[in-house]
């Protein structure tokens, strides 16, 4: 019988309860109000403690004293005393008008190993919490305090020591700790929320009001599904994210200063493209342009030189491209015969002017039609053509494509140009794909050029998905190659993919075109050309000529400079459309090159647009096709 089940016993039960024969494992016994051991049980005389106690005699020290306390009082009493390795539990009833009191005890050797191995793992859990650097706090059902450390204290300031604060009110110490924190309501109202939710949260940052950051997690305590209390434990984060913010701010910069260093490149390639378009295009009409057979070589210089310049001009937009993340690859049908043949004839004259083979092969094999970015492929190789013609005295320069793997769905191809060329010294090996540099200090010297033509083929490979790779010996040449799995089209043909365009001079007769440019070169160039297709040419210096022309007069297609001084030309043809209502084609005519300036003018209204500098033939597509000539 349990000693909690003695408290409702009348005297007779209880007298009854003392008659209990020997069979009764748990020790029962009655005192006297002087300490007289008037009854005990078999099982009272197996307790060490009372192993020679005998019937009038005195019962000992272990109740005396709670013997008379009881009597005195007429209230029921507990203690525990201690034999051996035993722990006993006693409980103390007075028996009425007897003077003397009952005891009722049962064996809690298990529960006292219980307990001490529980606190001993609570000092050791307890020790482990005080030592740790964030602040734990854990809390009973009832948000009373049951453990909290040192850090938590000095960090929610809190004067006072731990153990002092074992049993206290936690919704009081949030309530007061809340202008602690920036937002001290949302402080207060996002704890309310995560004690009702009773849900899992970890690593949520907290800012106060001082600046610091916090991290809380928090765990809701539960055993067999009963809900025991809450743990928080909070983390002082702010030298990390002071840390991380100058690592933020650092990396800022950076792109700041590659944004910087590209608006640059881009910025000095703009303001060089647009001479360059008049000294390009007047080039273009000499060539159209009968002269003098002493002026022939005067004539192939300056052609050589002004291709010279717009190759280094493109080079620094598209390494400014790559630099900015802003250079796109795109997918299109296109054939590789076409795009070899457009790099062989490009670069034919070069080598036979220094009578070297310019040689090709495509894999039979390989798919008519393909998916990918053949301006992309056809820049690549044809830089790669022409450094090995700069480079290759005598012999032969030889660009290859062989189909390396195939499937239904793609070509893998490998790319090669090989010369029997100088070659490269292995010490300059690791530089030659370098942004600015070059196989060496006399190499830039005796042939020239920025370093920055195999630092972008590589970039464009790499973002073809290919890798380009080099193999060179000194004095024996060079073999540049790379691999690009490219898609197969559905198409099988591509429909007039080898014909040669030819100006139809008299298609755009008499039609009326409208010249928006502020630079007077530029003006002329664009008139010397149109003026060749027999168009009715009108001029206006900035947008706001061009609006105040368009307000009483009427033309057929629009030519128009983006950057222009009073009014540029994204401005006026968003009056154009917006304002004016007019449908009227425009072109824009422009040195930005880069993607998202054309794209402000697309999105302004334009009809399409043709960078400077440019040759008629594209200029000449473009119209026809906006006039549906």
């Amino acid at each position: 019988m349990e000693t909690n089940e003695l408290s409702g016993l009348s005297m007779e039960e209880l007298q009854i309860l003392a008659r209990i024969p020997a069979e009764n494992p748990n020790p029962i016994m009655r005192v006297g109000f002087d300490g007289t051991l008037l009854y005990a049980n078999p099982s009272f005389f197996n307790i060490e403690t009372f192993r020679h106690s005998k019937i009038g005699s005195p019962v000992g020290q272990s109740f005396s004293g709670l013997i008379s306390s009881v009597i005195n009082s007429g209230l029921k009493m507990e203690t525990e005393i201690t034999d051996g390795n035993k722990a006993f539990h006693f409980t103390l009833q007075p028996v009425p008008d007897t003077s003397s009191v009952f005891l009722y005890g049962r064996d809690i050797t298990i529960r006292k190993e219980a307990e001490w191995k529980l606190k001993r793992s609570n000092s050791r859990l307890s020790a482990l919490i005080s030592n740790l650097n964030s602040g734990v706090l854990v809390e009973d059902e009832f948000r009373r305090i049951a453990l909290i450390n040192h850090t938590f204290c000095n960090m929610f300031s809190i004067p006072v020591e731990p153990a002092l604060l074992i049993g206290s009110d936690c919704s009081q110490s949030a309530e007061q700790s809340k202008l602690m924190f920036k937002d001290p309501e949302a402080f207060v109202r996002r704890i309310n929320e995560i004690l009702i939710r009773q849900e899992l949260v970890l690593n949520e940052e907290l800012q106060l009001a001082d600046g610091r950051f916090f991290i809380r997690d928090y765990i809701p305590i539960f055993s067999d599904g009963v809900f025991l209390g809450n743990l928080w434990n909070y983390s002082d984060i702010t030298l990390r994210k002071q840390k991380d913010n100058l690592l933020e701010l650092s990396r800022l910069e950076a792109i700041e200063a590659t944004r910087a260093k590209s608006a640059f490149l881009a910025n000095m390639s703009h303001e060089i493209r647009t001479p360059m378009n008049a000294v390009h295009g007047i080039v273009r009409l000499l060539t159209d342009a009968p002269h003098l057979p002493e002026q022939a070589e005067l004539h192939q210089r300056l052609t050589d030189s002004s291709e010279t310049m717009l190759t280094i001009i493109n080079d620094i937009l598209d390494f400014s491209k790559i630099e900015a993340g802003l250079m796109t690859i795109e997918e299109t049908s296109f054939s590789l015969k076409d795009v070899f043949k457009r790099v062989i004839g490009t670069m034919e004259i070069k080598a036979g002017q220094k009578s070297i083979q310019l040689l090709h092969s495509i894999d039979d094999q390989t798919a008519p039609v393909l998916m990918g970015d053949p301006t992309r492929l056809g820049q690549v190789l044809l830089n790669l053509v022409s450094n090995a013609i700069k480079f290759t005295n005598q012999g032969q320069v030889r660009v290859e494509a062989r189909l390396s793997a195939s499937d239904n769905l793609t070509n893998t191809i490998h790319f090669s140009v090989i010369d029997t060329g100088i070659g490269i010294d292995k010490a300059h090996l690791d530089k030659i794909f370098l942004s600015f540099e070059q196989g060496g200090s006399k190499i830039a010297r005796e042939y020239g050029g920025t370093g920055l033509g195999l630092s972008i083929s590589r970039q464009l490979v790499e973002l073809m998905g290919g890798m380009l790779e080099v193999e060179s010996e000194k004095n024996k040449g060079s073999n540049f190659h790379f691999t690009l799995t490219l898609k197969r089209s559905n198409k099988t043909t591509l429909t007039g993919s080898q014909k040669k365009l030819v100006i139809d001079f008299e298609k755009l007769k008499g039609r009326r075109v409208l010249i928006v440019e502020d630079n007077e070169m530029n003006q002329f160039v664009a008139k010397s050309i149109l003026t060749l297709w027999k168009m009715e040419i009108f001029q206006a210096r900035n947008g706001k000529k061009a609006i105040e022309f368009l307000t009483d007069n009427e033309c057929d297609i629009i030519l128009m400079d983006k950057q222009m001084p009073v009014m540029d030309g994204v401005d006026t043809t968003l009056y154009i459309r917006q304002t004016m209502k007019s449908s009227v084609p425009i072109i824009a005519l422009t040195a930005d090159a880069l993607l998202e300036k054309v794209q402000e003018c697309l999105t302004a209204g334009m009809n399409d647009f043709v960078t400077k500098p440019f040759e008629p033939e594209i200029l000449y597509t473009k119209i026809v096709t906006l006039l549906e000539l």
